[in-house]
């Protein structure tokens, strides 16, 4: 039997059953425990990676029975077990926080051994050389700590950022709060509300207040009610505290962030504001809300007034620039007999074109009036409103059908080609980090929009690669940085969403051994483009930009280009999946 990483013989799982069912008494299930467990007997200390896996496996199997024996529990027995599996979720909290917060205090460094004698503890075998690890006191806490953590545990770089303070901080600030979690009494919520009003308290006060809330029932409070008590408690015990947490908190907090809405075409907007802004503030929303709502016609809501009068407000006092970048996919077609290009012969992301057929297309494109194609899109849209249901086709550079002089007459000379007509022509909805779905007919009302700027990337139809050029220089060209930047769209470290506009564009091989194209370069976050130099993570990529990273643990991650995700859905929106399946 395979239990996590390790593999334990069929005795062992039948005895992890007879310790379930055979022991009647607390001694006989603790000691039957202790030698499951593997309990040295000089230490006394029992193997921890053992003890979390075969937990692990009788809670999997608690789950497994808990979905079909109901008929054995009345109400009572049910409550119980909720109870008891909260406190196991509280235990496994407390362990949890034990080993984040070693983690964060434990340094790593690269060792290179030049000769000479290797110290007493040094391994005989070993040339010296290699990464060494040095445990620093509880409390420290290693600049790229979150680096390592976040991607496996899934969690994003904020998250991470929270998750370590909260385990560090409830190690070093509130070590009886975390014994209480350890024994199933406490979570790990109530613990984070209390060590947040303990930010900036010194040990001393930090164990006073920590003494008080246990004295006082903390185990039987709710989280908002712990959180309001440690402040009450941090004000009277340590005012000048108190007042350094909430400049700090204040300091925090204060800001205006923006999620994707419930619904799409939905965006949610937090303000945080200070009291003396926002009163004045929202009175000039409601007032000019007040008004529009009056002089409605549409049937709006005083809500969706609310919503109109913010925009008004803003968009009254700034000077915004709306860029829509227009994938186009580019099929490149067999001329004069030549075969179409497979997989080894197609352009890549950055590369130069590699047969006759790429030569000619990149050719095509170099001369085609893109902007007058654009515009032709924005009238067709016109003419045809919707989200897909146009019939006009898809763009087929070079490519003409005989004009029907009866409904359209001939296209003057400068025009570009027509839009073949033999599928529907659909605009997909678009997504926007941080923002939500835009739907596909507000996507075409701001093409409509006078001063939007439209640009253009041509992507392979097959692959959905962008194609682009590459330079010969460290420092990429506008251009190649604005290519990056649209097929990437965010930070490419795992779980990292850092919109591409703030990263740099780095290097995957370093320069000059690897080149300044596409295929080699990658959108990273400051904070994760310092990680990739400075400690034991690395990255490879291939050339539609699938890039995958190991860490210095041997785990690796991938991840995809954000435009690989939009040319995938407009595949299947424009049957462009269906037309690879036929041919």
């Amino acid at each position: 039997m395979v239990v996590g990483g390790h593999r334990y013989d069929v005795g062992m799982k039948e005895a992890a059953v007879g310790l379930v069912t055979g022991s009647d008494t607390a001694p006989e299930w603790l000691a039957a425990a202790t030698a499951l467990l593997g309990r040295d007997p000089e230490t006394l200390v029992i193997d921890t990676d053992r003890a979390l896996e075969l937990i692990g496996w009788l809670s999997r199997s608690v789950f497994s029975h808990a979905k079909t024996d109901r008929s054995h529990h009345d109400k009572a027995g049910l409550l119980d077990q909720i109870q008891a599996a909260q406190a196991l979720i509280n235990t496994a909290s407390a362990i949890q926080h034990v080993r984040v917060a070693q983690y964060a205090a434990t340094t790593e460094t690269l060792a290179l051994h030049l000769g000479g004698d290797l110290g007493p503890d040094a391994d005989a075998d070993s040339d010296g050389a290699g990464p060494r690890e040095h445990a620093h006191d509880l409390g420290h806490v290693c600049e790229f700590t979150d680096v390592d953590l976040a991607p496996v545990m899934c969690w994003g770089p904020m998250q991470a950022t929270r998750r370590i303070e909260e385990a560090v901080d409830a190690v070093t600030k509130t070590p009886r709060l975390l014994d209480e979690m350890g024994a199933g009494r406490l979570d790990a919520t109530r613990v984070a509300q209390v060590t947040w009003e303990l930010a900036e308290a010194p040990d001393d006060t930090c164990a006073q207040v920590e003494d008080l809330l246990l004295d006082r029932g903390l185990t039987g409070w709710t989280s908002r009610q712990a959180r309001n008590r440690a402040r009450t408690l941090v004000r009277r015990c340590d005012p000048p505290a108190a007042k350094a947490a909430r400049a700090k908190r204040t300091k925090e907090e204060i800001g205006v962030f923006t999620r994707p809405g419930p619904e799409n075409g939905l965006s949610e907007w937090t303000a945080i504001l200070r009291s003396g802004q926002a009163l004045p503030a929202f009175q000039a929303v409601d007032e000019l809300a007040r008004q529009l709502h009056q002089d409605s016609i549409t049937g709006k809501t005083l809500g969706e007034c609310r919503a109109d009068a913010l925009c008004d407000l803003i968009l009254g006092h700034a000077d915004v620039q709306t860029i829509v970048n227009v994938l186009v996919p580019i099929k490149s077609e067999p001329i004069n007999g030549e075969p179409e290009p497979t997989s080894d012969t197609r352009t890549a992301s950055g590369d130069e074109p590699t047969s006759p057929v790429e030569q000619v297309l990149f050719d095509l494109l170099a001369d085609y009036n893109w902007d007058a194609a654009l515009r032709d899109l924005i009238i067709d849209l016109d003419q045809h409103p919707g989200n897909g249901s146009s019939t006009t086709g898809e763009f087929v550079p070079g490519e003409s059908s005989p004009p029907d002089d009866e409904h359209h007459p001939p296209d003057p000379p400068d025009r570009p080609p027509p839009l073949r007509e033999h599928r529907p022509l659909c605009l997909p909805d678009v997504e926007v980090p941080g923002i939500g779905v835009i739907p596909a007919e507000a996507v075409q009302e701001m093409i409509r929009t006078l001063g939007v700027t439209l640009t253009r990337a041509l992507v392979d139809w097959h692959t959905g690669t962008i194609l682009e050029t590459g330079a010969a220089t460290y420092r990429p060209t506008a251009a190649i940085r604005r290519h990056v930047m649209l097929r990437d769209q965010h930070c490419r470290f795992p779980g990292c969403d850092r919109p591409a506009k703030f990263c740099d564009v780095d290097h995957v091989t370093p320069w000059p051994q690897g080149p300044t194209k596409p295929t080699n370069l990658q959108c990273l976050c400051r904070h994760h483009h310092r990680a990739k130099h400075e400690t034991r993570w690395q990255v490879t990529m291939t050339p539609d930009g699938t890039s995958t990273w190991t860490s210095p643990t041997g785990r690796e991650y991938t991840t995809h280009p954000g435009t690989l995700e939009v040319t995938a859905d407009l595949h299947v929106t424009t049957g462009i999946a269906d037309d690879r399946a036929e041919s």
